[in-house]
């Protein structure tokens, strides 16, 4: 077997380990699992940059030029932001899912390895569903009131897991129609499917369950492939609400408190501030609509809802000003509608899995529109196991050249290391506010602001 696809199957392993199991990790030494979730998503990062260096190396002139023209005009606006450090950290993260999105994609085309995927990412979130159903059977047998903390273990808010659910849930359905795992496997998948649905119910998840009815729904015009896709979903969906009332009766978890019915409750109704933080973007946008304010910088100044606006499009035109926004959310929108055309013309010789990467996307798309799972680590991992599952076009047993290859990964070597240390400097900064605060000492920031996620799970400045 060639070195490099050793890499792979480390790249293969690390996600299950990072993206599945994470939630099910102790991370009481950092506090919370979302710290804890962001620096194992940064380690995976270092893991991917050879893969990258390969696509600078093998991707032409054109390809670098791009490349070294986007982090130059990201740069320039961490250069101009008011807090520089905490801007470059969200361009390393950014930059970093975009080097596992090529990762993923480069890994998915060794059509011999993707079985580990499979089963791993499916075991991962079956592993998490029976120990979430073990939690609700044993408070049920012993008569201990149920709570967010306990059912939704490894997810500071039930939201992070609805982000998660979003992209996993399409990918477990493919996985179910899929050739890759065995026929008692794919039963499995299914229980787990059905599960997740009874805790999406609970958790109330109105952003995801319209994210993936909309996926659900785009499926059928895929034929019978989208078709299958389609009915999969709409019956693990069907059998979890009969799990759900099985579990939990009639009543609905809404935050801390329990609501009674469907249609009586404000808090269904409710925006959530999410009219409030997009009115802040859009005031964002006008003050700096050239440059924008700074990446990450919607954290910098405090509200009394989020740090982050809940709206993926409105984030990147307040913090990277209008130009970049536009470049770069039209080119997301232009690859998402030619991987659908392309998956239309290509649909017979498909895996399920891949359609299901496709529909998980368009889900991702719905979703971010009204939420911040392109904010979270979980759901960012997720995601760039998506679209680089989307994007990998035809499956290939030769990934690239031996000769190619250790110029590609000595560089790689050299950028992992320079990101590690960036990594590990950030991480200290931080660290060292954490402990001032502790200390009695002033960080900047005000004692009355909330606690709101974004980098870490204090996401203020």
């Amino acid at each position: 077997m060639p070195a490099f696809k050793y890499r792979h199957v480390a790249l293969w392993v690390t996600l299950v380990v990072v993206t599945g199991l994470t939630p099910l990790m102790p991370a009481h030494w950092l506090g919370n699992w979302h710290d804890f979730a962001r620096v194992m998503e940064c380690w995976t990062f270092v893991l991917s940059v050879p893969v990258f260096s390969k696509f600078l190396v093998d991707g032409g002139q054109a390809v670098r030029r791009l490349v070294c023209a986007s982090l130059c005009w990201a740069l320039l606006l961490c250069a101009r932001a008011p807090v520089a450090a905490m801007a470059l950290r969200e361009v390393l993260t950014l930059f970093g899912l975009l080097m596992l999105v090529l990762a993923v994609g480069a890994a998915w085309r060794l059509v011999d390895y993707r079985w580990i995927l499979a089963r791993g990412l499916s075991g991962a979130a079956g592993a998490y569903a029976a120990v979430a159903l073990t939690i609700v059977l044993a408070a049920k047998m012993s008569d201990v009131p149920l709570d967010n903390g306990s059912i939704f273990f490894g997810y500071d808010n039930p939201r992070f897991l609805n982000h998660a659910q979003v992209v996993f849930i399409p990918l477990l359905a493919g996985i179910s129609l899929s050739t890759l795992v065995s026929q008692r496997w794919r039963l499995l998948v299914r229980a787990t499917l059905a599960i997740q649905f009874a805790l999406l119910y609970f958790s109330v998840g109105r952003s995801a369950g319209l994210a993936l009815s909309i996926s659900a729904v785009a499926a059928l015009a895929f034929g019978r492939m989208g078709r299958r896709l389609a009915i999969e979903i709409t019956g693990c969906a069907a059998v979890g609400a009969m799990v759900y009332l099985a579990l939990f009766g009639t009543s609905l978890s809404a935050g801390d408190h329990v609501v009674d019915t469907l249609h009586a409750s404000a808090d269904l109704t409710s925006d959530h501030s999410r009219l409030y933080l997009w009115r802040i973007a859009v005031e964002d946008v006008r003050s700096a609509p050239v440059l924008g304010i700074g990446p990450m910088h919607f954290a910098h100044y405090l509200n009394r809802s989020g740090a982050h606006p809940h709206n993926f499009c409105l984030q990147v035109m307040a913090e990277f000003g209008l130009p970049f926004a536009l470049i770069v959310l039209g080119a997301l929108a232009t690859a998402l509608v030619r991987r659908l055309r392309r998956m239309h013309k290509e649909i017979a010789g498909a895996e399920h899995i891949e359609l299901a990467a496709v529909m998980a996307c368009v889900a991702i798309v719905c979703d971010g529109i009204s939420s911040g799972n392109f904010v979270m680590p979980i759901s960012q991992m997720w995601i760039a196991i998506a679209a680089g599952i989307a994007s990998a076009g035809s499956p290939s047993k030769q990934f690239v050249s031996q000769a190619v290859w250790p110029r590609a990964f000595f560089t790689g070597v050299l950028f992992a290391i320079y990101v590690a240390f960036a990594m590990n400097t950030t991480w200290v900064w931080s660290e060292r506010r954490v402990v001032a605060a502790f200390a009695g000492e002033q960080v900047g920031m005000a004692d009355h602001a909330p606690l709101r996620p974004r980098f870490w799970l204090d996401g203020w400045f």
